[in-house]
């Protein structure tokens, strides 16, 4: 998938959700689920809206989402973002850097 699909996929969710995008970026609460980590945990999530970094995502680690152990900043153009609209959520995929198990991952954000 390449970055004008990611971006579409940010716009799906933000538009699902009525999140406003008039400002360089968007902040809100989501569940941010991790595969196969089996992390899970509420937190904020932080979405460029800018024109140049649009769709560049930052989850905000908590005692539960560990950046020593899970990627929490994802780029629009290295990574596969699909709207997933029966439930509502951002499904990210790509593989790890070797730093965290250098493995296929998939991350779920749902406001």
């Amino acid at each position: 998938m390449g970055q004008s699909q990611n971006v579409q996929a940010v716009n799906d969710l933000l538009n699902e959700y009525g999140i406003n995008t008039s400002r360089t970026s968007v902040e809100f609460n989501a569940t941010v689920e991790y595969q196969p980590a089996n992390i899970a945990d509420t937190t904020t999530v932080l979405i460029k809206t800018d024109t140049y970094n649009y769709g560049d995502i930052e989850v905000i680690p908590t005692r539960i989402i560990d950046l020593d152990i899970v990627h929490t900043g994802f780029l629009a153009n290295r990574c596969t973002y699909q709207y997933d609209s029966n439930n509502r959520e951002l499904i990210i995929t790509g593989v790890a850097h070797i730093s965290k198990g250098g493995k296929p991952y998939k991350v779920t954000i749902k406001p």
